[in-house]
């Protein structure tokens, strides 16, 4: 994440995964999350990139939602979670409450 947060070019970055492992220098068992925390961190980089505000709202399934607000801790922000399923059940409730 840490990578990915930094602005490093993300292409390249993604290409030196296969040589890490090539060279020794990584686990090929790693790549996967390596790659992973690549693309949320610049994600969250160009996310944050757009907006100077400080509390982040992070909407979506739990065990993505916890990895998206560990890049933007690291980031300096504040993330606050909200489980994307129940929120979306809830906005649907709340509608169709409006149209009985």
């Amino acid at each position: 994440m840490r990578r990915g947060l930094s602005g490093d070019c993300l292409t390249s970055e993604l290409f030196k995964i296969r040589a890490r492992i090539l060279l020794g220098e990584a686990e090929a068992s790693d790549a996967p999350s390596y790659a992973s925390g690549l693309l949320i961190g610049t994600d969250v980089r160009a996310g944050l990139g757009e907006s100077d505000e400080q509390d982040i709202v992070v909407m979506g399934r739990p065990e993505l939602t916890k990895l998206y607000s560990e890049a933007i801790q690291i980031a300096g922000r504040t993330p606050h979670e909200v489980n994307g399923e129940q929120a979306f059940l809830a906005g649907a409730k709340g509608i169709a409450e409006l149209i009985e």
